[in-house]
């Protein structure tokens, strides 16, 4: 593919960038992105945490991104928009390779692109933190006296500016506090009142409790004297009928399954999870080739456990690539790879493999084959990894 070229998308924003393929392709397309560095060429992936809390996106094998695509009149006008999740972890100034896959087309491999200046989302100034204003809290009510609070109709009269007989009028004559006659001390209506409220709720109170307990204690002579039966149902049943038995559990398994693939990239991008289960999944999901999404997350999902040295998962992924391999998935769209092969089945090797001697050493019999192609690749790969067996 040629003619390749990208540029920050600034109508977009930052974390924006526009791919322009050169060549018309057919959604759904996805890529992914290896950086050419000449001591480091891994592949783009999805943000994890060391053990030490830094953030890594840069690891051994491909992940890839799905991609909105942008379709013009030609072939020229079909861009690709790169969101933040790829140019917030690029930095610029870099050769990267794009490897792009679609509807219609093999997996595709471009040459070096040049990466340019991307502004990245997220720095500061681009957003203005917006403090909400302090709720006013209203003033709390006035305090209001017990003497108040018990008898609110008794409250000490104001003088009467129009009372002729006030001070301010005469000046002589001044008012005193009426004199109460000696007699019997007699309640305030009021007060009367609430103690009679509260006595009648501790009168209905006492009645039901003796009420409920009577009730129980002629229950209990009634079932022992034979009397009542005091095992059958309201509805005169003597046994009621059983319940419906409940659906079985549904697994964690089932759960993984049916989450789709949002939840199966959770899974296998957690370096917490057991390596073992990330295999099954993986196993699962490239059951069916015809379906390129679930076979790309079982490919992903096996390189997640091969990248814990999971030694089934390793072998797995040397037979995906390997050449001359008759066993483990198979697809069209993964690209023989010899060298990838032959790196995991080292692996597996040093792991304690007894299954990884043998396809070495088939593997470096077809390498031997392959020198004399004039293939440079082969000829290296069997002089670093099959001395001796000449």
């Amino acid at each position: 593919m040629s003619h390749m070229h990208i540029q920050a998308a600034k109508d977009k924003g930052a974390g924006y960038a526009r791919l322009q393929p050169g060549r018309a392709l057919s959604p759904p397309v996805q890529i992914a992105i290896q950086r050419c560095d000449r001591d480091n060429q891994t592949f783009l992936g999805r943000p994890t945490h060391t053990s030490s809390g830094k953030e890594q996106t840069w690891q051994d094998y491909p992940t890839f991104f799905d991609i909105d695509l942008e379709t013009g009149t030609s072939a020229s006008e079909c861009n690709l928009l790169l969101g933040p999740e790829i140019c917030n972890h690029i930095d610029p100034d870099l050769d990267v390779v794009f490897v792009i896959r679609d509807a219609e087309s093999p997996e595709i491999r471009t040459d070096f692109v040049f990466w340019p200046d991307v502004p990245k989302s997220g720095r500061l100034g681009e957003s203005t933190i917006v403090v909400p204003p302090r709720p006013v809290e209203a003033p709390p009510p006035p305090r209001q006296s017990k003497k108040d609070a018990e008898d609110p109709e008794e409250k000490v009269q104001e003088t009467d500016p129009d009372d002729e007989t006030s001070e301010g009028k005469s000046g002589t004559e001044t008012s005193e506090p009426p004199v109460t006659p000696p007699g019997p001390h007699v309640e305030k209506p009021g007060f009367v009142k609430r103690h009679w409220l509260a006595l009648s709720v501790v009168f209905l109170v006492l009645i039901g409790s003796t009420g409920t307990v009577l009730y129980a204690f002629q229950q209990s002579l009634l079932c022992e004297t034979g009397l009542s039966n005091c095992n059958e149902t309201a509805g005169g049943d003597e046994t009621a009928p059983a319940p419906p038995p409940s659906p079985p559990p549904v697994s964690n398994w089932e759960r993984l399954i049916a989450g789709g693939p949002e939840r199966w990239s959770e899974f296998y991008g957690d370096p917490s999870a057991d390596p073992a289960e990330v295999h099954r999944l993986a196993d699962h999901l490239m059951e069916d080739p015809d379906s390129p999404e679930r076979f790309n997350h079982g490919v992903e999902a096996l390189w997640a456990a091969a990248q814990q040295d999971h030694v089934p998962a390793l072998l797995a992924v040397a037979a995906l690539y390997d050449p001359v391999s008759d066993s483990g998935p198979t697809s069209a769209q993964v690209e023989k790879k010899p060298g990838l092969a032959m790196d995991h089945y080292m692996r597996a090797k040093r792991q304690g493999s007894a299954d990884a001697a043998p396809a070495i050493e088939r593997l470096c019999g077809w390498l031997s084959d392959q020198r004399f192609t004039g293939d440079g690749s082969a000829n290296r790969l069997f002089s670093d990894n099959c001395g001796g067996r000449e």
